[in-house]
C-alpha cells in the first residue's frame, strides 16, 4: 500500500531552480529493485552518462535504496567517483521510498555546494507504509527541488505517488516502461538541468 503524503500547496512551494547555466548540487537516488535485467544495466548506463556530463562546478551523490537508505558515492565533482559508485550498485529488494528521499534531500540541504539543489529519484512508486509526520517530511525536503523517474509504476496509486512529490517541490516526473523510455524520460528532465544526453 502506499504511503500518504502531503498536499500540494502552492504558498508552501520551494523557489524555482535556477538557471540551468547555474551550477547544481545533484542527488542521484536509486530505487534497486528496478537494477535487474536488460533494463537495469540501461538505467546504470544513462546515470553514468549523467553525471559524465557534469559542468566544472557542479556535484553529484548516488544513493540506493530497498529497506534502507545506503551512500554509494557523497557528494563530490569527480565523474569517475560517481561513475564507479553506480558500477557498485546491485539489486535488492525494498520499498523505502519517503524515508530515502526526506534523507537524501535533508543531506543536500546539508552539505550541497550550490544553491540550485535537485534530487533526481529513480522509482516504481510503490512505497512501504510509513508513519513519518508529514510536517517533517515537508521540512525535510523544502528548500530541494526533486525531479523522479517513474520506471514501471504502472498503477494509478504509484503514479498520482510520484506526481505529487514532483509537484510539492516544484519538479518534474517522467514515467517509462522500458530501457529506451527510461533514457527518453531522462533526457528530458537533465536537459532542464544543464546536463543535456548526447
Amino acid at each position: 500500500m502506499a504511503a500518504s503524503t502531503p498536499a500540494v500547496r502552492p504558498t508552501e512551494r520551494t523557489r524555482p531552480l535556477g538557471a540551468p547555466a547555474q551550477a547544481l548540487s545533484l542527488g542521484i537516488l536509486i530505487e534497486t529493485s528496478l537494477l535487474t535485467g536488460h533494463s537495469g544495466t540501461a538505467i546504470i548506463a544513462t546515470l553514468k552518462e549523467i553525471v559524465r556530463n557534469m559542468r566544472s562546478n557542479d556535484e553529484a551523490c548516488i544513493l540506493v535504496f530497498s529497506d534502507q537508505l545506503d551512500f554509494e558515492q557523497d557528494l563530490t565533482a569527480d565523474d569517475a567517483l560517481l561513475e564507479e559508485a553506480l558500477g557498485q550498485v546491485h539489486p535488492r529488494s525494498g520499498q523505502a521510498l519517503l524515508s530515502g528521499i526526506a534523507f537524501a534531500a535533508g543531506h543536500l540541504k546539508r552539505i550541497g555546494k550550490n544553491p540550485n539543489r535537485v534530487l533526481l529519484v529513480i522509482s516504481d512508486g510503490r512505497a512501504a507504509q510509513t508513519s513519518a509526520d508529514s510536517l517533517m517530511f515537508r521540512s525535510q525536503i523544502a528548500g530541494v527541488r526533486i525531479d523522479l523517474i517513474g520506471m514501471d509504476a504502472t498503477g494509478p496509486t504509484e503514479r498520482d505517488l510520484l506526481s505529487r512529490l514532483a509537484a510539492y517541490s516544484g519538479g518534474k516526473v517522467s514515467f517509462a516502461s522500458d530501457a529506451q523510455g527510461f533514457r527518453k524520460a531522462a533526457g528530458q528532465i537533465t536537459q532542464g538541468l544543464g546536463l543535456p544526453l548526447p
